[in-house]
């Protein structure tokens, strides 16, 4: 659907409804047919649920290119002959440069040790009563200390 093409180019992701269930994971986005195709970028896609009332689609419509939830629901219905349920997925665009990051982060999800080390007492934020202590003559001096210690706390842990 170009309603939905446009909205994952132009925000990263996008809510779609499929008339089947379909493989997830990675994958290519393409635009045209299997023969005559625009290869649009690498994708993540994730099941989200199954869909069979327009009113199911308020959490969604916005992130779908589509004006409304009814709007969505019946070019769907129309585009998979009337076949119930629809199927909603959540496709995400990968970007090249995310792919390491991605990579480190299943690998952190999967390793509870690594996570320990992510949450390190390293880590600063600063509490909206410690920012109005800060005097504005102050105020860019604490934000670059800040933003110092946060590049070493990313060199420390490669990302």
């Amino acid at each position: 659907m170009k309603e939905a093409r446009e909205y994952l180019l132009k925000h990263g992701f996008v809510f779609t409804l499929r008339g089947n269930m379909r493989r997830t994971g990675k994958d290519i986005a393409v635009q045209g047919s299997y023969k005559k195709h625009k290869n649009l970028g690498k994708v993540n896609i994730e099941f989200t649920g199954e869909i069979s009332y327009v009113h199911q689609l308020n959490p969604w419509y916005m992130h779908s290119g589509f004006d409304s939830p009814k709007a969505w629901f019946d070019t769907a219905t129309k585009m998979h002959k009337g076949k119930l349920p629809l199927y909603l997925f959540r496709v995400d665009m990968i970007y090249p440069e995310m792919e390491p990051a991605l990579k480190k982060m299943k690998k952190a999800i999967e390793n509870p040790n690594i996570l320990k080390e992510m949450a390190s007492p390293e880590c600063y934020v600063l509490t909206s009563r410690e920012l109005q202590a800060i005097s504005p003559k102050n105020i860019s001096r604490k934000i670059l200390e800040v933003v110092k210690e946060g590049a070493t706390l990313r060199k420390n842990l490669q990302f």
